[in-house]
């Protein structure tokens, strides 16, 4: 099981094959003497890692690790809402165990002489399971042969990033629709009046969760509530007129807070009138076993055309924990009557 304080953030090193990492750090190391400041294969295009293999000395592990970059490049742009709306491990066996602890588990009995203990110490867990194949989920890379022919390295490029951005992005709605779909009874919220009144709504989420004992952490919304939540004068803050005046932050699409302490972020795999807030420690658990992989590859120059990215995963709300100590209420829904 893998300790509290080494639980993994998502990250380059988090996806990327290790195999083939010496080679990508000897690269990074030599060139960062040489050009003086800090660099790294994601600093490189393809074809220029390709020339370098061909004329400077390094291997064809070079060309390996930057196309499995480019891939975590377009996962990354998208991975940062999956920490801030779920906890993420990494699997270290097909079957992994989480327990989950919080604060409100932890209950306080009387000492002294012949009082009954009646304090925590039994917290509730949940099981990843990805054995027998399954959690996995493959993509083509559908790489045109011409591309190899002509040197189109960039086009290479564009499509390993838009195909982790994809990958990453299925894992996040999957996520989010669980926690819509599998929400407890008493923890949804149809509002009658919802019109412009997100603010209202959010309201309510926020007190039945906290009803509980637990204190939500984040918010997540579709796109088509951006408009509604934005205009509202409560939301006027130094995020929400940032992002006002111009494209939201690409950390997960923040678009600002509730109570100043709430993120509110945006993902389409929400549905639209639907927002869900929650409490990230307990409402979903994403269990990672295999990191992104490409398939039946060789080396860009052979050609990429008939690779496969593929990744394994599980992940379960809290409606699944096995103790049931509290841990289905963990979040909330809200929607338009």
């Amino acid at each position: 099981m893998t300790a509290l304080n080494d639980m993994p953030k998502l990250s380059r090193e988090f996806f990327l094959e290790e195999e083939a990492a010496a080679e990508r750090k000897r690269f990074e190391i030599h060139y960062t003497k040489e050009l003086q400041r800090p660099v790294t294969i994601r600093d490189f295009s393809l074809d220029t890692i390709i020339k370098k293999c061909e004329t400077v000395g390094f291997s064809d592990d070079l060309i390996t690790q930057k196309v499995y970059d480019q891939v975590v490049r377009g996962a990354e742009d998208d991975e940062a809402l999956l920490g801030n709306i779920a906890r993420v491990v990494n699997m270290g066996s097909e079957i992994e165990v989480v327990p989950i602890i919080t604060p409100d588990d932890m209950k306080i009995y009387p000492g002294g002489t012949g009082l009954t203990r009646s304090g925590g110490g039994v917290f509730d867990r949940v099981k990843l399971d990805c054995s027998s194949g399954k959690g996995v989920y493959k993509m083509d890379l559908g790489f045109e042969k011409w591309w190899q022919k002509s040197n189109s390295y960039g086009a290479m490029e564009e499509a390993l990033w838009a195909a982790g951005n994809a990958i990453m992005r299925d894992v996040i709605t999957k996520v989010i629709v669980d926690l819509e779909t599998d929400v407890h009874a008493t923890m949804t919220n149809a509002l009658a009046n919802w019109g412009n009144d997100h603010y209202k709504s959010l309201i309510k989420a926020d007190s039945v969760i906290e009803a509980k004992g637990m204190r939500p952490d984040f918010v997540v919304v579709n796109p088509t509530e951006i408009y509604d939540l934005l205009i509202l004068d409560t939301f006027i803050n130094i995020d929400t007129a940032r992002a006002a005046t111009g494209a939201p932050p690409r950390d997960g699409s923040l678009l600002g807070s509730l109570f100043g302490r709430i993120p509110i972020y945006s993902h389409r795999g929400a549905t639209t009138a639907v927002m869900t807030m929650g409490v990230k420690s307990k409402a979903a658990i994403v269990g990672f076993y295999q990191p992104l992989t490409i398939e039946d590859y060789n080396d860009p120059r052979e050609g990429l055309e008939g690779s496969v990215l593929s990744i394994q995963y599980d992940y379960k709300n809290g409606s699944n924990a096995e103790m049931t100590k509290g841990t289905q209420y963990a979040w909330a829904k809200v929607t338009g009557a």
